[in-house]
């Protein structure tokens, strides 16, 4: 199976002022996962994300994966 990332493209300043156009990239691997973002990857634990979505608001994007395992 292919290796997992999460890609966000603030389009616009709608998202998050003052930071239009930017493009993060996480890697939902798990080894990877918990050296950059350790309070994601101990919410997703050894899971594999099945599902997400995107929600843009006022202070951003929230994002929520549906994860089995």
């Amino acid at each position: 199976m292919a290796a997992q990332r999460l890609v966000a493209w603030n389009w616009g300043d709608k998202w998050k002022p003052g930071k239009d156009s930017g493009v993060t990239v996480i890697d939902l691997e798990p080894s990877s996962l918990v050296q950059q973002h350790q309070p994601l990857a101990k919410a997703i634990g050894r899971g594999r994300i099945v599902s997400h979505a995107a929600t843009p608001h006022d202070h951003g994007v929230l994002f929520t994966f549906i994860v089995d395992g």
